[in-house]
């Protein structure tokens, strides 16, 4: 058996109980969990129950669009059944620490396990303002407050307790707040990343579903938090292995509301000299330019990929920052999309395709300026923002 899959609890139980597999000789877990955990500040069970049953008696009366037939009673009765199973559930793990005890039996049982791929899977989708009101009190969705940081936490201090060498570790669209772990969890997390080479974080900074489902609405939050604590660069900081490392914030491109960024360079990397560097990929993130330069001066004999996607400079000219790239780095590789935004002086690149344009259509000015940047950063040409008329900044 060369890999695992687990998409609930009871799998991690199964696994970890079963004489049968060989989990010795096992490298790899993919956690598949389901996001769409219940609340623990919501309304009551009784409360949600009624309003559950509130709901089947309106769909009973409820004419479907397109001329479809009403619900019929078994449909119904096993949509509620497959509810209060789901919530069943979602209560064991919540009251189990998110299953802590039975996922560090299993890695007890994994000394070979190199490798941990953690992803969100699929969350509850409405179709009805309805629906969504009747649901909204007691439903958390995909990126929402909370949303796999019980999770996250619980893979990682197990494989800490059970003292695992992990090589790999990716974990998908976590809440910002997995950092707030009291110090015995948080050194335990940390611990389970001593030996990673690749390690990614897709960071969420909140949802609100009640705006057409807004992203970004706790970048604010989760900047003072990530500044005043650096708990994100005490994370990953002794990872002395590390070649390829991924940050990843997501952002709402249509709020420019300050901050724009959820966190800085500075407040991931530091000062760090990663010696085994050689691979990076950032997502919306805010720097300046002595800094930025000096992330990569540090890593120039190393480093031979580069992904940037939204990046801001509070201080500092892209043009600069690219020709000091271009002269210290030996790249392979180099891709950039979304923003090249600059605060002092003013700076604004798009370097996505606008539809219904492709990547590969370069009649766009967007693709344009993004090939000629990524060309250039290999080791093609001129800097390419030198040029304001073959590649002018977005008005």
């Amino acid at each position: 058996m060369k890999s695992i899959s687990s998409s609930s609890l009871r799998a991690f139980t199964g696994f970890w109980k079963s004489p049968d597999i060989p989990s010795s000789v096992v490298p790899s877990l993919l956690y598949s969990m389901r996001s769409t955990a219940l609340k623990t500040r919501s309304a009551s069970e009784e409360e949600k129950c009624q309003a559950l049953k509130r709901e089947t008696e309106q769909l009973k009366d409820r004419r479907p669009r397109r001329g479809k037939e009403q619900y019929p009673e078994d449909t119904l009765a096993k949509g509620w059944n497959s509810y209060l199973a789901f919530y069943a559930e979602q209560e064991l793990l919540r009251g189990s620490g998110y299953g802590s005890e039975t996922i560090q039996g299993a890695m007890c049982r994994l000394p070979n396990l190199r490798t941990i791929i953690m992803s969100q899977g699929c969350a509850i989708v409405t179709r009805t303002k309805h629906l969504d009101k009747t649901f909204s009190a007691s439903l958390q969705r995909l990126g929402s407050e909370d949303s796999g940081i019980g999770q996250a936490r619980s893979l990682l201090v197990a494989v800490a307790r059970a003292g695992l060498s992990l090589e790999s570790v990716q974990i998908g669209s976590v809440h910002w707040k997995f950092v707030q772990a009291d110090d015995g969890d948080f050194f335990k997390m940390k611990d389970a990343l001593q030996s990673v080479r690749t390690l990614e974080f897709q960071i969420s900074t909140g949802y609100d579903y009640d705006d057409v489902e807004e992203i970004g609405v706790e970048i604010p939050q989760c900047s003072e938090y990530l500044k005043k604590s650096r708990k994100l660069f005490h994370l990953i900081k002794d990872t002395s292995l590390l070649e390829d490392l991924t940050i990843a914030f997501d952002w709402d491109e249509h709020d420019w509301n300050e901050p724009i960024c959820p966190c800085e360079l500075d407040w991931i990397v530091g000062s760090t000299k990663w010696n085994f560097l050689t691979a990076i990929s950032f997502t919306c993130i805010d720097t300046d330019e002595h800094s930025w330069i000096s992330f990569f001066r540090r890593h120039e004999g190393t480093l031979r990929e580069v992904h940037l996607k939204t990046i801001r400079l509070v201080t500092g000219e892209w043009a600069a920052v690219l020709e000091e790239m271009h002269d210290a780095l030996n790249l392979q590789s180099a891709r950039v999309a979304g923003f090249f935004l600059g605060e002092i002086p003013s700076q604004s690149w798009y370097l996505d395709p606008v539809y219904p344009a492709s990547y590969d259509d370069y009649t766009c000015q967007n693709n344009r300026t993004r090939k000629a940047i990524e060309d250039y950063l290999i080791g093609w040409g001129d800097c390419p923002l030198l040029d304001e008329e073959e590649h002018p900044q977005d008005q």
